[in-house]
């Protein structure tokens, strides 16, 4: 008996199977989406002990554009790369270009598309427009209209389209709604703000039902529990890319058919969500995803990223190795409980300011100092706004309610100077506030008090409306040259915990 016929059909049976996947392949596409968020003009390289090991260093675009580029290379033409807003406000380096050096990287990385977050406001619009301007991608904004020419933020889209093969993809931006986190430059009274939920349930059967899109991406700046909200109010969304939370989403999340994805803040990480759409039904059928890690010492960097980096430390690095003191200790930040960082800054407003009590925000305070000299980058890395300090006279009774709702736990709490605070957080809100003692002296509540805070607070941002009760409101200086002349004036410094506010209820 012939063997042909057997090889023959083991050969035919092969050439069928090696069809037969092609086929199926050419049945769906692979679509890579990348992401960061939250970026606070983290241009260059840094240390965190808590993702890498002390040695080594994370972030940097000149490490992020090699990883960006070899997803480009493996997936050529099926690769979007998104932020998600927040982009320079946080560095000397991003500052002191008020964020055109950001701009030039990430144009230089490949972005596609950005949505505009509340710290983009911070230099005020015209600022934000020239940003806007130089970006050879797409800034997104689908929820701010101008009040006075009911107009879309300068430059901006409130969506946009993207074809891949047969995929077409309608991408919607959502800025911040929560009016209480924009700064004082933002002059965001000056527009209408729309809520997530209407701006989606207007824009989505335009994308599907006019422009035939077939997927819908939200990139958003609400923060992740407003994006999860949105999954149950909100049909026909298949995928959030989020920020503004700085919410490290290790894995992405599945809310009933809605992907939500998040990739912390500071480029310490680069997302990566893959998904198989279904050529036929246009459906995605596979997805996975990870945050990428941009550990240095494991990608090669890319060396024209590096002469952008190396062209703007060269224009500013004077200026930013200029030591304007030294801390004997670690100065750190904590959001939820008086820190080292927070006496000192407080402190440093109030003997600035000349008066008897300083409160700032804990959300303002973004980064530690660590033992050693204390240069200005740091300073502009712990301080990076451009709040002024302001004194204004408070009655004890307007004190009282400013520090009650600093312990309601709707943001970060209040850090003290000229204030002894006993608490109690497992008491329902505003009951918390068990004493509070000024300068050694129990609070009055008829007595005027003169206090030291940031522009920001006395506008009542982050909701502390107590502030806007505030009379005979004085400029000082900005608030970052109120820190800067403490340390000139008082080095060296060490940070210590002092008792301004005592819990006697569960830690955080």
């Amino acid at each position: 008996m012939s063997k042909k016929p057997f090889f023959l059909s083991i050969i035919l049976f092969t050439i069928f199977l090696f069809l037969k996947g092609n086929l199926l392949a050419e049945e769906t596409v692979k679509i890579t989406l990348l992401y960061t968020n939250d970026i606070h003009g983290r241009m260059y390289p840094y240390e965190n002990s808590i993702i890498a090991p002390e040695t080594e260093k994370i972030g940097g675009f000149e490490y992020l554009s090699t990883l960006v580029h070899k997803e480009k290379q493996e997936n050529p033409g099926r690769v979007i790369l998104f932020d998600g807003g927040d982009i320079a406000q946080g560095t000397l380096y991003s500052n002191l270009t008020y964020g055109i050096s950001m701009i030039d990287l990430m144009n230089k990385t490949g972005y596609d598309f950005s949505v505009i977050g509340n710290h983009d406001f911070d230099w005020g619009k015209e600022k934000l427009g020239h940003m806007i301007s130089k970006a050879h991608f797409t800034f997104l904004s689908s929820n701010l209209v101008t009040k006075e020419q009911g107009e879309f933020i300068a430059g901006t889209r409130p969506y946009a389209l993207k074809n891949i093969e047969d995929i077409r993809i309608g991408i919607i931006g959502l800025a911040c709604t929560d009016t209480t986190v924009f700064g004082p430059e933002s002059n965001i009274s000056n527009y209408y703000i729309f809520s997530g939920e209407e701006t989606l349930k207007f824009y989505i059967p335009i994308l599907k039902e006019i422009h035939k899109a077939d997927l819908i991406i939200v990139l958003s700046h609400l923060g992740y529990e407003e994006d999860v909200k949105l999954v149950s109010k909100v049909p026909g969304i298949d995928i959030i890319i989020g920020a503004h939370t700085h919410k490290v989403i290790e894995k992405p999340v599945l809310k009933d058919k809605t992907i939500i994805v998040q990739a912390g803040n500071y480029l310490a990480y680069l997302g990566k969500l893959e998904i198989e759409i279904d050529k036929s039904t246009k459906k995605i059928i596979n997805h996975k995803g990870e945050l990428i890690t941009i550990l240095n010492s494991q990608i090669e960097p890319d060396k024209e990223v590096k002469y952008i980096l190396d062209k703007y430390r060269e224009k500013y690095e004077a200026f930013g190795d200029t030591i304007i003191g030294e801390t004997s200790t670690v100065l750190t930040k904590i959001p939820y409980k008086e820190c080292t960082l927070g006496n000192l800054i407080a402190d440093s407003i109030k003997i600035t300011a000349g008066v008897d009590i300083g409160l700032i925000n804990s959300g303002g305070l973004r980064d530690n100092i660590p033992v050693g000299p204390v240069t200005m980058e740091k300073i502009y890395r712990v301080y990076p706004f451009e709040n002024m300090l302001i004194s204004l006279d408070l009655s004890g009774k307007d004190i009282m309610e400013i520090i009650e709702q600093s312990f309601s736990g709707f943001h970060a709490i209040l850090q003290v100077s000229g204030l002894k605070v006993k608490y109690d957080s497992s008491k329902p809100k505003n009951q918390r506030v068990i004493e509070i003692m000024v300068n050694n002296k129990p609070l009055d509540p008829k007595k005027i008090y003169r206090v030291a805070t940031a522009d920001f607070l006395a506008l009542g941002g982050d909701g502390y409306n107590g502030f806007k009760k505030g009379k005979n409101l004085q400029n000082v200086m900005l608030i970052r040259d109120a820190i800067i002349k403490y340390f000139q004036e008082h080095s060296p410094v060490s940070g210590k915990i002092e008792g301004r506010l005592e819990n006697s209820g569960k830690e955080k």
